[in-house]
């Protein structure tokens, strides 16, 4: 999980501050291949950690809350547009930094109880 979080923080960068259109692609890449590979590692965390509830249940929270928090940064990447130029950029920066702060906390997440019980 760490690895993808980490993964991430390049290709945020790169879309927020390239300009060419084939260091877009690259920097589209490289977040698209991270993203896709750290949801399965945490819906399956969370189905764990989640544990006795069903599965089920787990991963559909997950993506309500996935939806929910899409519509807030929407809105919020409306409300830090500059003003004189629309640029998105502000938005980015404080989307980069957030990221940020999510690997430090994918880095003390612990083991799930479940991995710890069968060890």
């Amino acid at each position: 999980m760490i690895f993808s979080m980490v993964g991430i923080v390049p290709g945020l960068i790169g879309l927020t501050f390239f300009t060419s259109y084939y260091l877009l692609l690259a920097a589209g890449f490289v977040l698209g291949f991270f993203i896709m590979s750290a949801g399965p590692i945490g819906y399956q965390y969370g189905a764990e950690v989640g544990y006795p509830a069903p599965e089920s249940t787990t991963q559909g929270l997950i993506l309500l809350s996935g939806q929910i928090s899409g519509i807030i940064f929407i809105y919020g990447m409306d409300i830090f547009r500059s003003a004189t130029t629309h640029s998105m950029t502000p938005f980015m920066v404080v989307f980069i930094l957030l990221m940020s702060i999510n690997v430090l906390l994918a880095a003390i997440m612990g083991e799930s109880p479940l991995v710890k019980k069968e060890s």
